[in-house]
């Protein structure tokens, strides 16, 4: 059998979308560099510059924001296949106001914002990539703040079924209750009740 390498994983992903060159492979090389975090381990605090981007090979990485009080607020999970960083601190190198934390084991690559700038003006794939990536971002930004106005719980976990349905498998239930934007006393009577249709 023959195994991926981490970068290979990386390279196939990007392909999905842009057409690689020859080049390519050497610079994702020298540029994403492989890390791994222990679960619960905290990989940007709040008032931290995000310095770097992650690529998540295995495990699944946690956003969130925590406010005065202590609450913290779901705002994405990074299964593998997919990138995650706090763009607004990494993309103006300014303090971070949210967090990201690895749930469970964990193995990225990670490329630092100066590389990644230094990466987009010699690979055209990945500056299509980063830009398509960024309205991405901002598209399910913007689908998630008129989900929690507009649809009820219910039909927001529904959503979530249909379209993520693997963070249902990987997630802790606290996690996905804040959210989806409700009590996980909330989501577990959701469930059951789904069970029961």
């Amino acid at each position: 059998m023959i195994t991926e390498t981490p970068h290979e994983t990386l390279l196939r992903h990007i392909q999905k979308t842009c057409s690689l060159e020859e080049k390519d492979n050497a610079l994702f090389m020298r540029y994403f560099k492989p890390i791994a975090f222990n679960r619960k381990e905290l990989i940007l605090s709040n008032g931290n510059i995000s310095h770097h981007l992650y690529f998540v090979l295995s495990g699944t990485l946690h956003h969130f924001f925590t406010d005065q009080q202590g609450q913290q607020y779901s705002c994405s999970f990074a299964l593998p296949g997919t990138f995650i960083t706090d763009l607004e601190s990494f993309s103006n190198q300014r303090p971070s106001t949210h967090s990201v934390e690895a749930l469970n084991q964990s193995q990225c690559l990670r490329i630092s914002c100066v590389d990644c700038i230094a990466l987009m003006n010699q690979s055209k794939a990945f500056h299509t990539y980063i830009y398509q990536m960024l309205e991405k971002v901002a598209h399910e930004n913007l689908q998630r703040t008129t989900d929690l106005i507009s649809l009820t719980p219910e039909q927001r976990y529904e959503k979530l079924e249909l379209q993520q349905k693997q963070l249902l498998q990987t997630v802790p239930q606290k996690y996905l209750a804040s959210y989806l934007g409700i009590s996980p006393e909330s989501l577990s009577r959701l469930k059951k009740r789904r069970i029961l249709i």
